[in-house]
């Protein structure tokens, strides 16, 4: 007889009695109520993506969420009467359109941006732009910066030969590090020469700035702190780190690389796209009835059991949840390794933000900005952050999607805006606790952090809603209040991400996949997991 000895599991009941997990288990009725070459967990757009590639494959799909609506924390909703937030995490700028565009969005209503606005830094003269479009960043530097514009064109040119390399790597499935087949020997080779042909200047650099923190990046070649702060502020979204941590240079990278106009509409219209195409392919969504378990045979994939009691027979389920709720609550306790187990329990999930939706009159002087004045503005908010405190004065990203409408007595007004506030170094985990009064000190603390990049807006606010990161934990079902289901560092990207053996979408269960924002490329890289995810199932 052979046996395993492990720990007690850290997870679902710490070893004691639990829910039912397969059928049979819960003492009352199981229902068959219907069969799919195909469910998806999560109506995430991870999830999403993944099921409109499947049903593009003609196979029969069926996407389950717990969540009334679909989407999740991407989700268009209505905070305030006739005002309609896009998300409440507005940034959109990294969607992987090239492994999108097979679902042809754009024939369901999705439109593109023709150019990113610009990040307004403040200054004592006024806001620094930080334009995400290379020329008009450089003809900017040129008028107020000289010295720097030089440095930076350079840093463009270096940039964009590294950038069809990192895309590369983003919008692929990464290699299998024990398979030495031909194909993957070719891949790997693939790689290393496009490496190798950026020339031994080039290559060194790239491999110098790897591990290297975005601070010191930013302060070897550039002056102008408002450029340094607005080229690295948005890369600590999803980190628990500062500019002076070691490997947010290479996020800096990625994200460069990866960079592009959003979706206008921000992540909600990516989502309202992505349903359309669903529906439009056959697919289908049950809401607000989540999964209970996943049943195996012989360690194969055979149904899923639903919270409210239906058994659905498949063969293949792919996860857009986290790695934790996949495998260690949905899975029976014998089933996996202690190897697949401990990836999963050490895999990271610590949410670093809170929201503060506004409800406005008149629009604010900018579509995007940040309060952050400096470097050691940000690396101050990751200090706090490491010992759960909230520091004072908070940084917080403001975006306006788009324009909002109200409606007063019949008549329509199109200056009514809706402003995103994000804060970030916003501990999940708050040493003092969350009460009443700490999300009070916190709103009030990113209402003056607002008033101080846009005077007067406080006058504008017609309604407010604040979300600190235990309410988006429980409204939008993210562990920790990740937006990304799993941290963004050095150690939780591309192969290990969740973890070497789960890098691949697959599993050690025929038939079940992950798909969520914890895979390659996961992350702000939208819609790039979910679709990698299904080609994976496809091809098996």
């Amino acid at each position: 007889m052979a046996g395993q000895l492990r720990c007690t599991p850290r997870r679902r009941h710490h070893g004691g009695p639990g829910s039912a997990l397969c059928q049979g288990d819960a003492g009352g009725p199981t229902i068959v109520s219907a069969r799919f070459d195909s469910i998806v967990l999560g109506a995430t757009i991870e999830g999403l993506a993944a099921a409109c590639t499947l049903a593009k494959n003609n196979r029969s799909v069926l996407v389950i969420d717990e969540l009334e609506f679909p989407g999740g924390a991407a989700a268009g909703r209505e905070f305030y009467p006739g005002f309609r937030s896009s998300g409440i995490f507005p940034d959109a700028l990294h969607v992987r359109r090239k492994l999108l565009a097979p679902l042809n969005l754009e024939s369901h209503g999705l439109e593109w941006r023709s150019e990113e606005p610009p990040l307004i830094v403040p200054t004592p003269e006024g806001g620094f732009p930080v334009f995400g479009d290379p020329e008009r960043m450089l003809a900017t530097l040129s008028e107020r910066h000289p010295a720097d514009a030089q440095a930076y064109e350079a840093l463009q040119a270096r940039l964009g030969r590294y950038a069809p390399i990192l895309q590369a790597i983003l919008d692929e499935e990464p290699p299998d590090p024990t398979d030495a087949s031909i194909g993957q020997v070719l891949q790997l080779g693939k790689r290393a020469l496009s490496v190798r042909l950026l020339g031994e200047r080039d290559m060194h650099e790239l491999f110098r700035l790897a591990p290297l923190p975005a601070a010191d990046w930013m302060n070897e070649r550039f002056e102008c702190e408002a450029l340094k702060t607005g080229l690295v502020a948005p890369v600590l979204f999803g980190t628990q780190l500062g500019p002076r941590a070691a490997g947010t240079a290479a996020l800096q990278l990625l994200r460069g690389a990866a960079r592009g106009a959003g979706p206008v509409g921000g992540p909600a219209a990516l989502v309202d796209a992505l349903v359309q195409c669903l529906k439009g392919c056959g697919g289908e969504l049950r809401l607000g009835d989540g999964p209970r378990s996943i049943e195996l045979n012989a360690h194969a994939v055979e149904a899923v059991t639903l919270a409210g009691g239906d058994r659905i027979e498949t063969p293949l389920v792919l996860s857009a949840l986290d790695p934790k709720r996949t495998l260690l609550e949905l899975l029976a306790p014998t089933a996996i390794s202690s190897n697949i187990e401990k990836t999963a329990v050490n895999w990271r999930m610590r949410g670093s933000s809170a929201v503060l939706l506004l409800a406005l009159s008149r629009p604010l002087p900018f579509e995007r900005a940040i309060s952050a004045r400096s470097l050691r503005d940000l690396e101050q908010a990751a200090d706090h952050l490491k010992y759960g405190r909230l520091r004072d004065p908070i940084w917080i990203q403001v975006d306006v999607v788009s324009p909002s409408s109200r409606t007063d007595g019949g008549e329509r007004d199109e200056r009514a805006v809706v402003a995103t506030l994000v804060a970030h170094g916003v501990p999940h985990g708050l040493r003092a606790g969350w009460d009443d009064a700490a999300a009070e000190t916190l709103e009030s603390s990113m209402l003056e952090a607002l008033e101080g990049i846009a005077p007067g807006a406080g006058a504008t606010v017609l309604g407010r809603e604040l979300l600190t990161p235990p309410e988006i934990e429980r409204r939008f079902r993210l562990p920790g209040a990740h937006p990304f289901a799993g941290e963004l560092s050095l150690d939780q990207l591309w192969l290990q991400r969740p973890g070497l053996a789960l890098s691949r979408y697959r599993t050690p269960f025929p038939g079940l996949y992950l798909g969520s924002a914890a895979n390659h490329p996961g992350g702000p890289f939208l819609g790039g997991a979910g679709v990698l995810a299904a080609r994976a199932a496809l091809h098996a």
